[in-house]
C-alpha cells in the first residue's frame, strides 16, 4: 500500500504530481486526434444506417451544424483542460522556485556557519573571539546591528560588546544595559525571542536617549551543557526596502552558531588560563635564575671588596684600583642582567590579553631602548592568526629573549634582525622564527663559554615542546638562529619551508 500523501516527502510528492501531469498531457494530445476521427466515423455510420436519403443541401447543412457544434464543445473542453494544466504547471514551478530559493538560502547559511566555526576555532584570544562572535552573527543573518552580552557564573552581565554602531553612536549609549526589557527576558526564559516591531512589544521598555532606532529583533541565548555564557542580540535584518522580520531559518542558524560560540568562548577561557599558568611557571624559573645570578655576582663582589681593603691596607694602590675596576665590571654586568630579567618577566608569554606578535613587538621596543641594539622586526603573512599552545608560546618568547641577550653580550654589533613567518613542511604548518646578526660570530666546534651554554638552553627549550632548533655561525660571519615551532591552528596564508 502506498504511503499517505502527508507521509511522502515534498520533493517526491512534487515528482509524482509532475508525472501525473505529464501523463494527462500525453493523453490529451492523443484525444485531440482520436476523438474527432471517431466522432466523424460514428456520424458517417449513423447517417448511412438511418438517413441514407440525406444527400441534399438541407441534410448537409444539418450535418455541418452537428459537426460544428460538436467541434466547438470539444475544443472548449480541450482548451479548458489545457488551461487547468498550465495553471498547475505554473503553481508547480512557483513551488519549485520557492524550494530552490530556500535550498540556496540554507546552503548559504550552512556555508557561513562553517566559515564562522573555522574563524572561531582559529582564534584563542578571548577578546578577539567575543568580537568575532558578534560580527559573524550579523553576517549570518544580514542584521544591521548586533550585540553580545557576556555573563558570569552568577548570571550577571559583565561584558556588553556591540557591532554595527559607530564610535559616536556607541559613546552616546553611555553605560551598558543591565538586562531590562527584551534583553532581560532571555535571561529569565532561556529561549530565543523574535519580535517584528520592538516598540509595539509589551516586554520592551524603550531605548535610552541617543540610541539609534531599531525595528526587528532576534535574541538567542548562548548555552552549552546547561551553562549560560551570555546572549546574542540582533536587530534590523536588512531587506531591499528597509528592516524586515527575522525568519525561522535565521533563528535556527543563530541557535547553531550560538553553540559554536559557547565552545569558542570556553576554549578561549581555558586557553587564557593555560597561558597564565605557563607564564607564571616561566616567571618563577626566571626569578630563580635571577636569584642564582645575583647570588654569584654578590659573592664575587664581596670577596673582591675584601681583597681591595687588604690592598689598601698594604698601600698597594695599583692592585686596589684593578680590583675596584673588576668590581665595577661585574656590577655593571649584573645590572644589565637584572634589567633583562625584569624585561623577560614582563614578556614571558603573551598573556590572555596580548598576542604573540604584540608581546614580541613590545619586548623588542624595550630591548632597543635598554641596550642600544637596533632590531629589525619582520612579521610575515598569517603570523598574527597562527595558534600556538601556551607552553610553546612561552618557550618561544624565552628563546627570542635569550638569542637577543647573546647578541648584546657577544656579537659586538649594533644591529640584529628578528623574522617570523608561517611555513608548510612535511610535518604540517609551523611557525618559523629567525634571529640573526652580522657580528663577530664564533666557532661552534669549540665547546664551552657562555654563548655555547645559551645555545644549549635555547635548544633544550625548543625541543622540549616539540620544536626544532638550528644555529649557523662562524668567526667574523655573524650568527643565525632558527626555530620551528608546531602550530595548534594554522592561518590561510603560509609559505613552503
Amino acid at each position: 500500500m502506498p504511503p499517505p500523501a502527508h507521509d511522502v516527502p515534498r520533493h517526491l510528492l512534487g515528482l509524482r504530481r509532475g508525472s501525473i501531469g505529464a501523463m494527462r498531457f500525453r493523453s490529451l494530445r492523443w484525444l485531440t486526434v482520436a476523438v474527432p476521427l471517431l466522432f466523424l466515423a460514428v456520424l458517417d455510420v449513423v447517417r448511412h444506417q438511418f438517413w441514407p436519403e440525406l444527400h441534399q443541401w438541407p441534410g448537409n447543412l444539418f450535418l455541418l451544424l452537428i459537426v460544428g457544434g460538436a467541434s466547438w464543445i470539444f475544443s472548449r473542453e480541450v482548451f479548458n483542460e489545457a488551461e487547468r494544466m498550465e495553471r498547475r504547471i505554473l503553481k508547480q514551478n512557483a513551488r519549485l522556485q520557492e524550494v530552490s530559493e530556500t535550498a540556496r538560502r540554507q546552503a548559504s547559511q550552512l556555508h557561513t556557519l562553517h566559515q564562522a566555526g573555522l574563524a572561531l576555532s582559529a582564534d584563542l584570544t578571548l577578546e578577539s573571539v567575543l568580537r568575532r562572535i558578534v560580527d559573524l552573527a550579523r553576517d549570518l543573518t544580514g542584521a544591521r546591528y548586533g550585540a553580545l552580552g557576556v555573563v558570569d557564573d552568577a548570571g550577571h552581565m559583565v561584558r556588553f560588546l556591540t557591532s554595527g554602531l559607530t564610535e559616536e553612536e556607541r559613546a552616546k549609549l553611555g553605560d551598558p544595559p543591565t538586562g531590562r526589557g527584551l534583553l532581560g527576558r532571555i535571561f529569565h526564559d532561556d529561549h530565543p525571542i523574535r519580535v517584528e516591531h520592538i516598540g509595539a512589544d509589551p516586554r520592551s521598555v524603550g531605548f535610552p536617549p541617543g540610541h539609534p532606532p531599531m525595528l526587528t529583533y532576534l535574541g538567542v541565548p548562548i548555552i552549552l551543557h546547561d551553562r549560560s555564557y551570555g546572549n546574542l542580540y540582533l536587530t534590523d535584518k536588512q531587506g531591499p526596502d528597509g528592516p524586515i522580520p527575522f525568519t525561522d531559518e535565521d533563528e535556527s542558524s543563530v541557535r547553531l552558531f550560538a553553540t559554536q560560540a559557547a565552545v569558542a568562548m570556553d576554549n578561549a577561557r581555558l586557553h587564557g588560563q593555560s597561558q597564565g599558568l605557563a607564564a607564571a611557571i616561566e616567571r618563577e624559573r626566571i626569578a630563580r635564575e635571577l636569584h642564582d645570578s645575583l647570588a654569584q655576582a654578590l659573592g664575587y663582589v664581596r670577596l673582591q671588596a675584601a681583597a681591595a681593603r687588604d690592598a689598601v691596607a698594604h698601600e698597594q694602590g695599583a692592585r686596589a684600583s684593578d680590583i675596584l675596576t673588576q668590581i665595577g665590571d661585574v656590577a655593571g654586568d649584573a645590572f644589565v642582567e637584572v634589567r633583562e630579567a625584569i624585561l623577560g618577566l614582563r614578556s614571558s608569554g603573551s598573556g590572555s590579553d596580548r598576542t604573540l606578535t604584540v608581546a614580541l613587538s613590545e619586548y623588542v621596543a624595550r630591548y632597543q631602548q635598554q641596550t642600544g641594539v637596533e632590531v629589525d622586526l619582520e612579521i610575515g603573512p598569517g603570523v598574527s592568526e597562527a595558534g600556538l599552545a601556551p607552553a610553546v608560546e612561552v618557550q618561544l618568547v624565552r628563546i627570542v629573549q635569550e638569542a637577543l641577550a647573546n647578541i648584546r653580550k657577544h656579537a659586538r654589533t649594533a644591529r640584529a634582525r628578528l623574522q617570523l613567518d608561517v611555513v608548510i613542511g612535511g610535518s604540517g604548518p609551523r611557525l618559523r622564527v629567525r634571529i640573526a646578526d652580522d657580528g663577530r660570530g664564533f666557532d661552534l666546534s669549540q665547546s664551552g663559554g657562555s654563548a655555547h651554554f645559551g645555545l644549549a638552553i635555547m635548544r633544550e627549550r625548543a625541543e622540549g615542546v616539540g620544536g626544532v632548533f638550528d644555529v649557523e655561525t662562524a668567526p667574523n660571519e655573524g650568527t643565525r638562529v632558527s626555530v620551528l615551532m608546531p602550530l595548534e591552528s594554522a592561518p590561510g596564508a603560509a609559505t613552503t619551508a
